[in-house]
């Protein structure tokens, strides 16, 4: 897939998937490098992420991005 590809979208919640795709792969990326990748403010992507948070109580299997210090990871851990 090219670079271009990846981060192109019609709607928001196809960009919040790809955002999900990316920080997988990725395994850890900055609200600011996302607004960037995306071409949207960092507003913007802080609810998209929000949104992306999993329940605080039952999460089940769930993959979800876990919020860290500047940005956003991927795996285990504890929620704040």
């Amino acid at each position: 897939m090219l670079v271009a590809e990846r981060f192109t979208y019609t709607s928001a919640p196809q960009r919040r998937e790809k955002i999900v795709q990316f920080v997988t792969d990725q395994g850890y990326c900055t609200i600011t490098e996302l607004s960037s990748l995306f071409a949207v403010s960092e507003m913007t992507i802080r609810r998209d992420v929000s949104r992306l948070r999993p329940p605080r109580v039952g999460m089940g299997s769930l993959l979800k991005l876990m919020p860290v210090r500047g940005g956003r990871s991927v795996g285990g851990g504890r929620w704040a």
